[in-house]
């Protein structure tokens, strides 16, 4: 009464500990890994690191971990990463490496595994993708290439190389340099504009210089929690690979999704045909039978009734998002019945993917005239580069295709 304030204003503010930090023996270590993989979840990190030693740490702690994870990704999330101060616009430029990958251990049913990753990324939203290779080479630029724009579905404007000898070679006695025939003309079946960054300047592509070692850490710690770098297969190994570029590419999903918004806009369209739907031997009715709309939860079954249900599924491993649309109260006197549910089901269900829509619609489009001559011009590039690359053992020296930096 006499100091003329509320209790609430003379109580010292509490900012200190009632108790012991009960994850102070691992928060170090945790912070180190979130900071080089932002996308590793909570459980599987608590869990690995609670067996690095046993005992450091309580099972009945997970739940404080995990809340203070949520907490370290509010602050220090990959939004906040930075790699170069550098202004790019979005769509316009793909910059292409390679890094050498040994240091990463990975054998293949126990046989020590050497290789490289041709990486590229899109600056503007630090969308990135790689391929695993054997070398610094034409193959592996036109394999990391494809893979990267066809993960994409659209084309930027150039891609951006150093003078990499699998994009240039030099002039001879001329001097400088000057980009493959090859290489100009796979980035002339893309659209693309191929250019190089000044000698001796990697800060010109600075967020895939920047980004190779950050790829290699992120593998890292996905590795350690792997438990083993072992892979049964070449082919297991490039699953693996692709699962943690998905997630780490999963939080770039705004930004990605301007940059090829202004690539659409512009026509960039990567051509390719999209993969059959499934095949029913059975004669029963398949996906492609359904009006689906999954921005809208809904679809209609060849017997024109709506689904009753609809439930978001994702995968912890990769992130992938699917759809199942059933029509569990419908199908119990439905005349189409037999043609539809399969033998031991009560109600049909489908499984589609969250980019189902696009996906119908490519299919839709393939049918069209436009598409089948649009596939021709392609087979036709396609099958002379082919040709070119299995009987022309050297690059071509004749090229006069100047260098755009």
């Amino acid at each position: 009464m006499n100091a003329g304030q509320t209790p609430e204003h003379l109580q010292a503010k509490h900012h200190w500990r009632t108790r012991p930090d009960p994850l102070a023996d691992i928060w170090p270590q945790a912070e180190a890994r979130l900071k080089e993989a932002p996308e590793l979840e909570a459980k599987a990190l608590f869990e690995h690191l609670q067996s690095q030693p046993p005992g450091r740490i309580s099972e009945k702690h997970q739940r404080t971990f995990q809340r203070r994870v949520h907490l370290w990704r509010l602050q220090h999330g990959e939004d906040k990463e930075v790699f170069f101060p550098q202004a790019w616009e979005p769509g316009r430029p793909l910059q292409l490496d390679w890094t050498h990958a040994s240091e990463l251990a990975v054998t293949i049913s126990g046989v020590p595994y050497p290789h490289w990753l041709c990486h590229t990324v899109l600056p503007y939203s630090n969308w990135q993708w790689a391929t695993r290779c054997r070398s610094e080479s034409l193959l592996s630029l036109r394999q990391g290439l494809q893979a990267s724009l066809h993960r994409l579905g659209q084309a930027p404007q150039e891609v951006r190389v150093d003078h990499s000898s699998a994009a240039t070679h030099r002039l001879g006695a001329q001097g400088g340099r000057e980009f493959n025939a090859e290489f100009v003309s796979v980035c002339g079946h893309y659209g693309l504009v191929p250019k190089t960054i000044g000698i001796g300047c990697p800060n010109e592509n600075g967020d895939v210089e920047s980004g190779n070692g950050h790829l290699k850490r992120r593998l890292t710690q996905h590795l350690l929690l792997r438990g083993s770098r072992d892979f049964a297969s070449e082919a297991d190994y490039d699953r693996f690979l692709q699962r943690v570029l998905e997630r780490a590419n999963a939080g770039r999903a705004d930004k990605l999704a301007e940059e090829l918004a202004e690539a659409q806009a512009e026509g960039r369209s990567v051509i390719g045909p999209a993969a059959r739907a499934p095949h029913n031997n059975g004669g029963r009715y398949t996906t492609e039978d359904f009006q689906i709309e999954v921005e809208q939860r809904k679809a209609i079954c060849p017997a024109g009734k709506e689904n009753t249900q609809c439930s978001r599924l994702e995968e912890q491993a990769t992130g992938k998002v699917t759809y199942r649309l059933e029509w569990s109260t419908q199908c119990a006197d439905c005349p189409l019945r037999e043609r539809c549910v399969g033998p031991g089901q009560k109600h049909r269900s489908l499984v589609v993917g969250q980019h189902h829509s696009a996906l119908q619609a490519r299919r839709q489009e393939q049918k069209t005239e436009a598409f089948t001559q649009q596939m021709k011009h392609r087979n036709g590039i396609e099958g002379t580069q082919s040709e070119l690359w299995s009987k022309t053992p050297r690059r071509f020296s004749n090229s006069r295709t100047a260098l755009t930096m």
